[in-house]
Protein backbone atom coordinates (compact mmCIF):
# COMPACT_ATOMS: atom_id res chain seq x y z
CA UNK A 1 0.00 0.00 0.00
CA UNK A 2 2.63 2.58 0.97
CA UNK A 3 4.67 1.87 -2.71
CA UNK A 4 1.16 2.88 -4.15
CA UNK A 5 0.70 5.43 -2.38
CA UNK A 6 4.62 6.76 -3.35
CA UNK A 7 4.37 6.03 -7.00
CA UNK A 8 0.28 7.60 -7.12
CA UNK A 9 1.91 10.70 -5.97
CA UNK A 10 4.68 10.52 -8.28
CA UNK A 11 2.47 10.34 -11.21
CA UNK A 12 0.21 13.16 -9.95
CA UNK A 13 3.47 15.52 -9.66
CA UNK A 14 4.25 14.50 -12.99
CA UNK A 15 1.08 14.58 -14.81
CA UNK A 16 1.17 18.58 -13.19
CA UNK A 17 4.53 18.78 -14.70
CA UNK A 18 3.42 17.75 -17.80
CA UNK A 19 0.48 19.62 -17.75
CA UNK A 20 2.11 23.54 -17.96
CA UNK A 21 3.04 22.13 -21.65
CA UNK A 22 -0.04 21.45 -22.93
CA UNK A 23 -1.54 24.99 -23.73
CA UNK A 24 0.31 24.47 -27.08
CA UNK A 25 -1.41 21.40 -27.43
CA UNK A 26 -4.98 21.98 -26.20
CA UNK A 27 -4.39 25.48 -29.26
CA UNK A 28 -3.73 22.70 -31.60
CA UNK A 29 -6.56 21.21 -30.63
CA UNK A 30 -8.70 23.93 -31.34
CA UNK A 31 -7.15 24.76 -34.67
CA UNK A 32 -7.47 20.90 -35.57
CA UNK A 33 -10.34 19.56 -33.81
CA UNK A 34 -10.10 16.62 -35.47
CA UNK A 35 -6.86 15.59 -33.65
CA UNK A 36 -8.18 13.27 -31.02
CA UNK A 37 -5.90 11.71 -28.56
CA UNK A 38 -8.47 8.23 -27.78
CA UNK A 39 -7.78 4.81 -26.23
CA UNK A 40 -9.45 1.67 -26.86
CA UNK A 41 -9.11 -1.18 -24.26
CA UNK A 42 -10.68 -4.72 -23.64
CA UNK A 43 -9.70 -7.72 -21.38
CA UNK A 44 -8.98 -10.75 -23.22
CA UNK A 45 -8.46 -13.39 -20.65
CA UNK A 46 -6.58 -12.19 -17.87
CA UNK A 47 -4.50 -9.55 -20.55
CA UNK A 48 -5.50 -6.10 -20.75
CA UNK A 49 -4.87 -4.80 -23.94
CA UNK A 50 -5.19 -1.70 -26.07
CA UNK A 51 -5.39 0.12 -29.46
CA UNK A 52 -3.91 3.99 -29.20
CA UNK A 53 -4.01 6.92 -31.24
CA UNK A 54 -1.32 8.27 -29.20
CA UNK A 55 1.71 7.47 -26.53
CA UNK A 56 0.73 6.34 -23.17
CA UNK A 57 2.81 7.98 -20.24
CA UNK A 58 0.99 6.46 -17.41
CA UNK A 59 -2.28 4.52 -16.73
CA UNK A 60 -4.43 3.94 -13.39
CA UNK A 61 -7.77 1.71 -12.71
CA UNK A 62 -9.83 0.32 -9.68
CA UNK A 63 -10.76 -2.90 -9.08
CA UNK A 64 -13.67 -4.65 -7.04
CA UNK A 65 -10.61 -6.79 -5.02
CA UNK A 66 -10.51 -8.90 -8.01
CA UNK A 67 -6.85 -8.32 -9.04
CA UNK A 68 -4.34 -9.95 -6.96
CA UNK A 69 -1.21 -8.61 -9.28
CA UNK A 70 -0.33 -7.46 -12.47
CA UNK A 71 2.67 -7.45 -14.53
CA UNK A 72 4.16 -7.89 -18.11
CA UNK A 73 3.09 -6.34 -21.37
CA UNK A 74 3.34 -3.18 -23.05
CA UNK A 75 4.10 -1.49 -20.10
CA UNK A 76 6.70 -3.41 -18.28
CA UNK A 77 8.57 -3.21 -21.98
CA UNK A 78 8.88 0.06 -21.63
CA UNK A 79 10.44 0.23 -18.50
CA UNK A 80 7.02 0.77 -16.53
CA UNK A 81 6.75 0.90 -12.89
CA UNK A 82 3.59 -1.05 -12.30
CA UNK A 83 1.99 -0.86 -8.62
CA UNK A 84 -1.09 -3.22 -7.29
CA UNK A 85 -3.09 -2.93 -4.23
CA UNK A 86 -5.86 -4.01 -3.36
CA UNK A 87 -8.13 -1.52 -5.03
CA UNK A 88 -5.77 -0.06 -7.50
CA UNK A 89 -3.19 -1.02 -10.51
CA UNK A 90 -1.10 2.05 -11.27
CA UNK A 91 1.54 2.27 -14.29
CA UNK A 92 3.78 5.07 -15.11
CA UNK A 93 7.73 5.26 -15.79
CA UNK A 94 10.03 7.50 -13.94
CA UNK A 95 12.23 7.45 -16.77
CA UNK A 96 9.84 9.02 -18.69
CA UNK A 97 8.83 6.52 -21.27
CA UNK A 98 5.72 5.96 -22.98
CA UNK A 99 4.06 3.27 -24.75
CA UNK A 100 3.67 3.83 -28.50
CA UNK A 101 0.70 4.20 -30.05
CA UNK A 102 -0.87 0.96 -31.63
CA UNK A 103 -1.93 -2.03 -29.76
CA UNK A 104 -1.14 -4.57 -27.50
CA UNK A 105 -0.96 -5.76 -24.33
CA UNK A 106 -0.82 -3.33 -21.53
CA UNK A 107 -0.29 -6.09 -18.79
CA UNK A 108 -1.36 -8.88 -17.37
CA UNK A 109 -3.71 -9.03 -14.44
CA UNK A 110 -3.84 -12.25 -12.00
CA UNK A 111 -6.84 -13.12 -10.05
CA UNK A 112 -10.43 -13.98 -11.10
CA UNK A 113 -10.52 -10.89 -13.06
CA UNK A 114 -13.46 -9.67 -15.55
CA UNK A 115 -14.23 -6.71 -17.07
CA UNK A 116 -17.48 -5.68 -14.59
CA UNK A 117 -14.36 -5.83 -11.81
CA UNK A 118 -12.00 -2.96 -13.25
CA UNK A 119 -13.70 0.61 -13.24
CA UNK A 120 -12.24 4.51 -13.19
CA UNK A 121 -9.79 3.95 -15.87
CA UNK A 122 -7.31 7.22 -16.44
CA UNK A 123 -4.95 7.22 -18.66
CA UNK A 124 -2.65 10.33 -19.89
CA UNK A 125 -0.51 11.12 -22.57
CA UNK A 126 3.41 12.32 -22.83
CA UNK A 127 2.12 15.90 -22.74
CA UNK A 128 -0.07 15.58 -19.22
CA UNK A 129 -3.31 15.63 -21.28
CA UNK A 130 -5.72 12.89 -20.22
CA UNK A 131 -6.81 10.05 -22.88
CA UNK A 132 -10.71 9.76 -23.66
CA UNK A 133 -11.23 6.04 -22.61
CA UNK A 134 -13.61 3.93 -24.61
CA UNK A 135 -14.18 0.31 -22.70
CA UNK A 136 -14.92 -2.63 -25.36
CA UNK A 137 -16.26 -6.24 -24.86
CA UNK A 138 -14.51 -6.96 -27.65
CA UNK A 139 -11.17 -6.71 -30.11
CA UNK A 140 -11.62 -2.64 -30.67
CA UNK A 141 -8.51 -2.43 -32.60
CA UNK A 142 -8.88 -0.12 -35.72
CA UNK A 143 -7.46 -1.03 -39.14
CA UNK A 144 -6.03 2.48 -40.46
CA UNK A 145 -5.19 2.94 -44.03
CA UNK A 146 -3.46 5.91 -45.77
CA UNK A 147 -3.54 6.77 -49.32
CA UNK A 148 -0.89 8.98 -50.83
CA UNK A 149 0.15 10.44 -54.06
CA UNK A 150 4.33 11.40 -53.59
CA UNK A 151 4.35 13.17 -57.16
CA UNK A 152 7.35 11.46 -58.60
CA UNK A 153 8.84 9.98 -55.71
CA UNK A 154 11.46 10.83 -54.27
CA UNK A 155 11.71 14.65 -55.99
CA UNK A 156 13.85 15.97 -53.54
CA UNK A 157 15.83 13.15 -53.25
CA UNK A 158 16.75 12.61 -49.18
CA UNK A 159 14.58 15.44 -47.70
CA UNK A 160 11.26 13.19 -49.16
CA UNK A 161 12.73 9.98 -48.37
CA UNK A 162 13.05 11.29 -44.74
CA UNK A 163 10.01 13.31 -44.40
CA UNK A 164 7.27 10.37 -45.81
CA UNK A 165 9.00 7.80 -43.36
CA UNK A 166 9.10 10.30 -40.58
CA UNK A 167 4.90 11.06 -41.17
CA UNK A 168 4.50 7.06 -41.62
CA UNK A 169 6.43 6.44 -38.48
CA UNK A 170 4.10 9.10 -36.75
CA UNK A 171 1.16 8.22 -37.83
CA UNK A 172 1.92 4.07 -38.26
CA UNK A 173 -1.14 3.45 -40.49
CA UNK A 174 -1.36 -0.98 -41.05
CA UNK A 175 -1.73 -0.21 -45.07
CA UNK A 176 -0.25 2.33 -47.25
CA UNK A 177 -1.01 2.69 -50.47
CA UNK A 178 1.18 5.00 -52.68
CA UNK A 179 1.32 6.49 -55.91
CA UNK A 180 3.90 7.67 -58.52
CA UNK A 181 6.53 5.29 -56.99
CA UNK A 182 9.61 4.35 -59.04
CA UNK A 183 8.89 1.19 -61.63
CA UNK A 184 12.14 -0.53 -60.58
CA UNK A 185 12.22 -1.95 -56.99
CA UNK A 186 15.84 -2.05 -56.91
CA UNK A 187 15.60 2.34 -56.69
CA UNK A 188 17.74 3.78 -54.65
CA UNK A 189 14.54 5.69 -53.16
CA UNK A 190 12.54 2.56 -52.51
CA UNK A 191 15.54 1.09 -50.32
CA UNK A 192 16.48 3.81 -48.32
CA UNK A 193 12.41 4.22 -48.15
CA UNK A 194 12.05 0.61 -46.76
CA UNK A 195 15.10 0.91 -45.28
CA UNK A 196 13.75 3.37 -42.56
CA UNK A 197 10.42 1.54 -42.21
CA UNK A 198 11.70 -1.75 -40.94
CA UNK A 199 8.48 -2.71 -39.24
CA UNK A 200 6.96 -2.49 -43.01
CA UNK A 201 6.78 -4.78 -46.03
CA UNK A 202 6.58 -3.45 -49.44
CA UNK A 203 5.28 -4.16 -52.51
CA UNK A 204 5.57 -2.43 -56.02
CA UNK A 205 3.16 -2.60 -59.07
CA UNK A 206 4.15 -3.53 -62.35
CA UNK A 207 3.34 -0.30 -63.86
CA UNK A 208 5.76 1.11 -66.83
CA UNK A 209 5.61 4.45 -65.19
CA UNK A 210 4.54 6.30 -61.85
CA UNK A 211 3.89 3.03 -60.62
CA UNK A 212 1.81 1.87 -57.97
CA UNK A 213 3.22 0.20 -54.22
CA UNK A 214 1.71 -0.67 -50.65
CA UNK A 215 3.67 -0.75 -47.73
CA UNK A 216 1.44 -2.76 -44.75
CA UNK A 217 2.65 -4.42 -41.53
CA UNK A 218 0.75 -7.34 -39.90
CA UNK A 219 -0.62 -7.92 -35.89
CA UNK A 220 -2.73 -10.29 -34.61
CA UNK A 221 -5.51 -9.01 -35.42
CA UNK A 222 -4.62 -8.16 -39.28
CA UNK A 223 -2.72 -11.04 -41.84
CA UNK A 224 -1.01 -10.91 -45.15
CA UNK A 225 -2.23 -13.21 -47.78
CA UNK A 226 -1.52 -11.89 -51.29
CA UNK A 227 -0.89 -9.31 -53.94
CA UNK A 228 -2.19 -9.11 -57.85
CA UNK A 229 -2.92 -7.01 -60.76
CA UNK A 230 -6.15 -6.68 -60.89
CA UNK A 231 -6.41 -6.70 -64.49
CA UNK A 232 -4.67 -9.79 -64.80
CA UNK A 233 -7.22 -11.66 -62.03
CA UNK A 234 -10.30 -11.14 -63.96
CA UNK A 235 -8.50 -11.26 -67.12
CA UNK A 236 -10.18 -8.14 -69.26
CA UNK A 237 -8.49 -6.37 -72.39
CA UNK A 238 -11.64 -4.06 -73.00
CA UNK A 239 -14.47 -2.22 -71.67
CA UNK A 240 -16.83 -0.34 -73.65
CA UNK A 241 -15.05 -1.67 -76.74
CA UNK A 242 -12.00 0.61 -75.49
CA UNK A 243 -8.71 -0.65 -74.23
CA UNK A 244 -9.08 -1.50 -70.30
CA UNK A 245 -5.12 -0.56 -70.24
CA UNK A 246 -6.18 3.27 -72.16
CA UNK A 247 -9.26 3.63 -69.73
CA UNK A 248 -7.21 2.87 -66.49
CA UNK A 249 -3.53 3.92 -67.10
CA UNK A 250 -2.32 1.74 -64.50
CA UNK A 251 -3.12 -1.26 -63.57
CA UNK A 252 -5.07 -1.66 -60.26
CA UNK A 253 -2.24 -3.22 -57.39
CA UNK A 254 -4.86 -5.38 -54.93
CA UNK A 255 -3.82 -6.50 -51.60
CA UNK A 256 -5.66 -9.39 -49.78
CA UNK A 257 -5.44 -9.02 -46.20
CA UNK A 258 -6.82 -11.32 -43.20
CA UNK A 259 -8.75 -8.71 -40.62
CA UNK A 260 -10.28 -10.37 -37.53
CA UNK A 261 -10.19 -13.62 -40.15
CA UNK A 262 -12.02 -12.13 -42.75
CA UNK A 263 -11.11 -11.39 -46.09
CA UNK A 264 -10.12 -7.58 -47.08
CA UNK A 265 -9.43 -6.62 -50.52
CA UNK A 266 -7.69 -2.95 -51.22
CA UNK A 267 -7.12 -1.67 -54.61
CA UNK A 268 -4.86 0.97 -55.05
CA UNK A 269 -5.54 3.00 -58.36
CA UNK A 270 -4.10 6.37 -60.04
CA UNK A 271 -6.72 7.75 -62.45
CA UNK A 272 -5.71 9.39 -65.44
CA UNK A 273 -5.59 13.37 -65.05
CA UNK A 274 -6.62 16.67 -66.06
CA UNK A 275 -9.22 17.70 -68.54
CA UNK A 276 -11.67 20.53 -69.14
CA UNK A 277 -14.78 19.32 -66.70
CA UNK A 278 -16.64 18.68 -68.95
CA UNK A 279 -17.59 14.88 -70.09
CA UNK A 280 -16.90 14.29 -73.67
CA UNK A 281 -17.63 10.73 -75.14
CA UNK A 282 -16.92 10.91 -78.54
CA UNK A 283 -13.34 10.32 -79.71
CA UNK A 284 -11.40 13.15 -80.82
CA UNK A 285 -8.51 14.02 -82.74
CA UNK A 286 -5.71 16.09 -80.94
CA UNK A 287 -2.45 17.84 -83.10
CA UNK A 288 0.90 16.96 -81.11
CA UNK A 289 1.96 20.59 -81.77
CA UNK A 290 -0.53 22.79 -79.87
CA UNK A 291 -3.00 19.97 -78.08
CA UNK A 292 -5.97 21.65 -79.51
CA UNK A 293 -8.59 19.17 -79.95
CA UNK A 294 -11.32 18.41 -83.14
CA UNK A 295 -13.91 16.27 -83.53
CA UNK A 296 -12.71 15.43 -86.66
CA UNK A 297 -9.37 13.89 -88.32
CA UNK A 298 -10.21 16.59 -90.75
CA UNK A 299 -10.64 19.79 -88.63
CA UNK A 300 -7.50 18.83 -86.59
CA UNK A 301 -5.27 18.25 -90.32
CA UNK A 302 -6.31 21.63 -91.17
CA UNK A 303 -5.20 23.20 -87.87
CA UNK A 304 -1.96 21.72 -87.35
CA UNK A 305 0.07 23.56 -89.26
CA UNK A 306 3.06 20.70 -88.31
CA UNK A 307 3.33 17.93 -86.67
CA UNK A 308 0.73 14.49 -86.41
CA UNK A 309 -2.81 14.50 -85.37
CA UNK A 310 -4.13 11.37 -83.48
CA UNK A 311 -7.24 10.02 -81.83
CA UNK A 312 -8.01 10.38 -77.98
CA UNK A 313 -10.62 9.89 -75.96
CA UNK A 314 -11.84 12.78 -72.84
CA UNK A 315 -9.62 12.06 -69.64
CA UNK A 316 -13.04 12.90 -67.66
CA UNK A 317 -14.67 10.17 -69.82
CA UNK A 318 -11.79 7.52 -69.01
CA UNK A 319 -12.17 8.21 -65.20
CA UNK A 320 -16.22 7.56 -65.97
CA UNK A 321 -15.35 4.43 -67.52
CA UNK A 322 -12.71 3.31 -64.73
CA UNK A 323 -15.35 4.20 -62.60
CA UNK A 324 -18.16 2.52 -64.36
CA UNK A 325 -15.74 -0.74 -64.55
CA UNK A 326 -14.98 -0.76 -60.79
CA UNK A 327 -18.81 -0.57 -60.28
CA UNK A 328 -19.44 -3.77 -62.95
CA UNK A 329 -16.17 -5.47 -61.64
CA UNK A 330 -15.99 -5.63 -58.17
CA UNK A 331 -17.29 -7.79 -55.72
CA UNK A 332 -19.63 -6.06 -53.72
CA UNK A 333 -20.45 -9.11 -51.30
CA UNK A 334 -16.84 -8.84 -50.13
CA UNK A 335 -15.13 -6.09 -48.16
CA UNK A 336 -13.18 -4.24 -50.76
CA UNK A 337 -11.65 -1.02 -50.36
CA UNK A 338 -10.80 1.45 -53.52
CA UNK A 339 -8.61 3.93 -53.39
CA UNK A 340 -5.92 6.20 -54.69
CA UNK A 341 -5.51 9.51 -56.61
CA UNK A 342 -8.64 9.21 -58.72
CA UNK A 343 -8.38 12.60 -60.18
CA UNK A 344 -11.45 14.05 -60.27
CA UNK A 345 -14.29 15.55 -57.57
CA UNK A 346 -17.09 14.06 -55.77
CA UNK A 347 -19.07 17.34 -55.69
CA UNK A 348 -19.22 17.77 -59.46
CA UNK A 349 -22.66 18.51 -60.89
CA UNK A 350 -24.61 15.04 -62.07
CA UNK A 351 -24.25 16.34 -65.60
CA UNK A 352 -20.39 16.48 -64.73
CA UNK A 353 -19.69 13.83 -62.40
CA UNK A 354 -17.44 11.17 -63.63
CA UNK A 355 -18.05 9.16 -60.04
CA UNK A 356 -21.97 8.80 -60.55
CA UNK A 357 -22.72 5.97 -61.07
CA UNK A 358 -20.62 4.70 -57.88
CA UNK A 359 -22.71 7.80 -56.06
CA UNK A 360 -25.60 6.20 -56.86
CA UNK A 361 -24.77 2.66 -55.92
CA UNK A 362 -25.88 1.47 -52.69
CA UNK A 363 -23.52 -1.03 -52.61
CA UNK A 364 -20.69 1.54 -52.21
CA UNK A 365 -19.60 4.44 -50.01
CA UNK A 366 -17.03 7.21 -50.48
CA UNK A 367 -15.93 7.49 -47.02
CA UNK A 368 -14.29 11.00 -47.48
CA UNK A 369 -17.57 12.61 -48.71
CA UNK A 370 -17.41 14.73 -45.86
CA UNK A 371 -14.09 15.82 -47.03
CA UNK A 372 -15.18 16.44 -50.13
CA UNK A 373 -18.39 18.66 -49.10
CA UNK A 374 -16.28 20.30 -46.44
CA UNK A 375 -13.79 23.47 -46.05
CA UNK A 376 -11.04 22.97 -49.17
CA UNK A 377 -7.95 24.34 -46.37
CA UNK A 378 -8.95 20.30 -45.37
CA UNK A 379 -8.87 19.23 -49.36
CA UNK A 380 -6.39 16.53 -50.76
CA UNK A 381 -4.74 18.86 -53.47
CA UNK A 382 -4.53 22.26 -52.44
CA UNK A 383 -2.90 23.66 -55.31
CA UNK A 384 -6.10 23.46 -57.40
CA UNK A 385 -8.08 23.60 -54.75
CA UNK A 386 -9.87 20.46 -54.88
CA UNK A 387 -10.38 16.68 -53.39
CA UNK A 388 -9.61 14.05 -55.49
CA UNK A 389 -7.85 11.30 -53.41
CA UNK A 390 -10.47 8.96 -52.55
CA UNK A 391 -11.46 6.01 -50.99
CA UNK A 392 -14.59 3.81 -51.26
CA UNK A 393 -15.96 1.15 -49.48
CA UNK A 394 -18.33 -1.83 -50.33
CA UNK A 395 -21.73 -2.47 -48.16
CA UNK A 396 -20.35 -4.88 -46.38
CA UNK A 397 -17.81 -2.66 -44.36
CA UNK A 398 -20.64 0.28 -43.35
CA UNK A 399 -21.27 -0.89 -40.12
CA UNK A 400 -17.49 -0.79 -39.52
CA UNK A 401 -16.65 2.48 -41.40
CA UNK A 402 -20.08 3.98 -39.30
CA UNK A 403 -18.98 3.10 -35.67
CA UNK A 404 -18.25 5.83 -32.97
CA UNK A 405 -14.48 5.07 -33.39
CA UNK A 406 -13.95 5.50 -37.04
CA UNK A 407 -12.70 8.71 -38.44
CA UNK A 408 -11.21 9.65 -42.05
CA UNK A 409 -9.57 12.92 -42.64
CA UNK A 410 -6.77 14.47 -44.63
CA UNK A 411 -3.79 15.04 -42.86
CA UNK A 412 -2.30 18.63 -43.25
CA UNK A 413 1.22 17.47 -43.31
CA UNK A 414 2.18 20.96 -45.18
CA UNK A 415 1.88 22.75 -42.03
CA UNK A 416 5.47 21.51 -41.51
CA UNK A 417 6.91 23.65 -43.61
CA UNK A 418 7.18 27.01 -43.64
CA UNK A 419 4.65 27.19 -46.51
CA UNK A 420 2.58 24.96 -49.48
CA UNK A 421 5.55 25.81 -51.76
CA UNK A 422 8.54 24.36 -49.39
CA UNK A 423 6.03 21.05 -49.02
CA UNK A 424 5.47 20.81 -52.71
CA UNK A 425 8.93 21.26 -53.46
CA UNK A 426 10.38 18.43 -50.79
CA UNK A 427 7.66 16.08 -50.93
CA UNK A 428 4.29 15.92 -53.16
CA UNK A 429 1.89 18.21 -54.12
CA UNK A 430 -1.04 15.90 -52.66
CA UNK A 431 -1.54 15.22 -48.71
CA UNK A 432 -2.35 11.99 -47.52
CA UNK A 433 -5.63 10.90 -46.69
CA UNK A 434 -5.85 8.52 -43.44
CA UNK A 435 -8.89 6.58 -42.62
CA UNK A 436 -9.48 4.18 -39.37
CA UNK A 437 -11.83 1.43 -39.34
CA UNK A 438 -12.82 -0.03 -36.08
CA UNK A 439 -14.06 -3.47 -35.87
Amino acid sequence: MYTLKIAKSSLIIIVFILSINSCTKQQNNILNPDDENNICIYLDGNELKYNSDTPIAGFQFNHTGCVTGASGGDAESQGFTISTSGSAVLGFSFAGATIPSGSGTLITLEGEVTQECLLNFVFSDSDGGALDIDISDSPCATLSLMTWNLENFPKSGLETINYVSTTINEYQPDIIALQEMPTDINHEGISLLVEALPDYNFILGTNSFASLAFLYRENSLIEYIDYFNMLESIDISEFNNIDIDYILLRNPLTLHMKWHDNDLYIINNHFKCCGDGLIQMELLFECDEDEERYFSFDSCAANCNSGDCFSTFDEEYRRLLASQFFQQYTDTDQNVIILGDLNDELTDHDSTNVFLDLLEDENFIFADMNIAEGHHDYWSYPGYPSHIDHILLTSPLENSFNNLHSSIKVLPVDLNFMNWDQYDFLVSDHRPVLLKLAY
